[in-house]
């Protein structure tokens, strides 16, 4: 999941971890994520292109044990990918491109 959490000096969007509720960041002991989603991605009869037809429930968790953790949760088969190229599609999918990176680059460089 996505949350917005205090880190100083100011608040923060985080990938939080849906398994164990911690921040998914490869900076830390816990390290790197995986968006994880169910593995039936059919679609109803007549619902193609419907855009509110096909829709799954993303989760979020650390690699290893956190992701172990979800597929047992949720019971069926899961289908993953890395967090960084999850990430990198949605802000594709959003409509944002590379000079958009490139803008927020300053932005971003106070975080390092």
């Amino acid at each position: 999941m996505i949350e917005i959490r205090f880190m100083e000096p100011e608040w923060c969007p985080m990938v939080i971890c849906d398994a164990c509720g911690c921040p998914i960041d490869r900076r830390n002991r816990l390290g790197d994520g995986n968006a994880l989603w169910p593995a039936d991605t059919s679609m109803p009869e007549g619902k193609i292109g419907d855009p509110m037809a096909g829709h799954r429930r993303v989760y979020h968790a650390h690699k290893g044990r956190c992701d172990l953790k979800i597929q047992e949760r949720v019971g069926e088969h899961l289908l993953w990918e890395g967090l960084s190229e999850h990430l990198a599609f949605l802000f594709h999918n959003a409509g944002f491109g590379q000079e958009d990176l490139e803008r927020s680059e300053e932005y971003w460089r106070t975080f390092s």
